[in-house]
C-alpha cells in the first residue's frame, strides 16, 4: 500500500541549480512521476554551483574536485568545459 505522505507530495522545489540540484532534478525526472518542479537559483546560469563560481569561492579552490567525479547527465563535464569560451572560464 503506497504511503499517503509520499502520494501527497506532487510539488517539489529545488533550491540551487549547481551539480547537486541538477542531479536531483535528473533523478526526479527519471522516476516518471507527474510532478511540478520549481527551481530556485540566484546565479544567472544553472549548473555552475559554488565550487565553480568565482563569486563564492577563492580562485585557488575553484573546481576542487576532478571532473571524473561528476557523472554526466547529458554530457561529461569535461566535454562541456571544452566547449566554453575563454572569457567564461576566466577568474
Amino acid at each position: 500500500m503506497p504511503s499517503k505522505t509520499v502520494a501527497a507530495f506532487r510539488n517539489v522545489a529545488i533550491v540551487g541549480t549547481g551539480p547537486t540540484g541538477l542531479y536531483t532534478l535528473h533523478h526526479l525526472l527519471q522516476r516518471g512521476q507527474k510532478l511540478t518542479v520549481t527551481l530556485f537559483e540566484a546565479a544567472p546560469l544553472a549548473g555552475v554551483g559554488s565550487p565553480y563560481s568565482p563569486e563564492t569561492t577563492q580562485a585557488s579552490m575553484l573546481a576542487n574536485i576532478a571532473s571524473i567525479e561528476i557523472r554526466p547527465l547529458g554530457e561529461a563535464y569535461l566535454d562541456w568545459l571544452k566547449r566554453q569560451p575563454d572569457a567564461m572560464l576566466q577568474v
